[in-house]
């Protein structure tokens, strides 16, 4: 019994001592940054060390500068002011200085001509306003940041090279054509077909160009070198009837579709002052094939119709 009473009194001691000797510990504050600089806008956490928890005071002498939230400060405006750290009998100013910092954009249109670099200053934070370069021969594609298209909607935060990258001219065919076809914008160099395109009465050929007043027909793929106007070469498809009214009112020619019904009916009628249309006529050899009004012919050539009157 008087074992265990005797170990609580040591343990008591102990107990004792040790909390004697914490509440004679001294306090220790120890500014580590007593000058720092921070951006516009920026927050930073000032680097202050004590050896005890208690609570310290700061104080700003601008807080049009900067001001201070629990050790935390934020940079307001530009200039300089300090910030008043304080706890009892303690006291330590920190000068703190905000500045508007500026970050470097260089463009590089063409690594093979570096004199043609441009160098533009950009407030953290602000967006660069992109430009579009020119080189003789080249399309431009879009700036590089490393290998990837850069986003003229991202932030400036550092210092960043942005490189051109190029893709051969992209050269214009147009189409001189019935129907009408819209143009198209073929990257230099690369091969190239037009399409076909159908014309009632008339069988596609090929579309063609001039080069040096000479016809040049364009019926295989070639490689785009410049830009072209092309148009497009047919072959008649089609048996024309043909009307003579001999001085009377003139009528439209007719066409016949080769691959379609090769008949007609004769509905037109002639139209001449002082007479009366009777019929149409015309020659086979010396022979005249009389056709009337809204008769049937068959048509397998081009035929010419003369009107007679009485």
């Amino acid at each position: 019994m008087r074992r265990i009473s005797l170990i609580f009194l040591l343990l008591f001691i102990s107990i004792f001592f040790l909390s004697a000797c914490a509440c004679s510990e001294k306090l220790k504050i120890n500014v580590l940054d007593e000058e720092v600089t921070i951006d516009l806008g920026e927050e930073k956490t000032l680097n202050i060390e004590v050896n005890k928890e208690i609570v310290l005071n700061y104080e700003s002498t601008d807080l049009e500068v900067v001001s201070v939230d629990k050790g935390v400060i934020t940079g307001i405006g530009v200039g300089s002011a300090k910030i008043i750290v304080t706890y009892e009998e303690f006291k330590k100013e920190i000068d703190v200085t905000v500045i508007e910092r500026y970050y470097t954009v260089t463009f590089i249109p063409d690594e093979e001509n570096l004199h043609l670099i441009t160098r533009v200053q950009v407030k953290k934070g602000d967006l660069v306003r992109a430009f579009v370069p020119k080189k003789e021969g080249k399309a431009f594609f879009a700036w590089y940041l490393d290998d990837k298209v850069f986003k003229f909607t991202t932030p400036i935060t550092c210092d960043i090279t942005l490189v051109a990258r190029w893709e051969n001219e992209k050269k214009k065919i147009t189409f001189n054509s019935n129907p009408p076809l819209d143009p198209v914008f073929i990257t230099e160099g690369e091969t190239y077909m037009p399409p076909a395109i159908e014309r009632e009465f008339y069988i596609f050929k090929y579309w063609a160009y001039f080069e040096n007043d000479n016809v040049i027909p364009f019926n295989d793929p070639i490689i785009i070198t410049k830009d072209l106007e092309l148009f497009p070469v047919w072959i008649e498809n089609f048996y024309k009837i043909t009307f003579d009214t001999k001085g009377g009112d003139m009528l439209e020619d007719v066409k016949i579709d080769k691959d379609g019904v090769l008949e007609y009916q004769v509905s037109e009628v002639a139209s001449k002052d002082g007479y009366v249309f009777q019929y149409w006529g015309y020659y086979e050899g010396e022979e005249l094939i009389k056709v009337y009004l809204d008769q049937i012919i068959t048509i397998n050539k081009d035929i010419k119709l003369i009107a007679f009157y009485e």
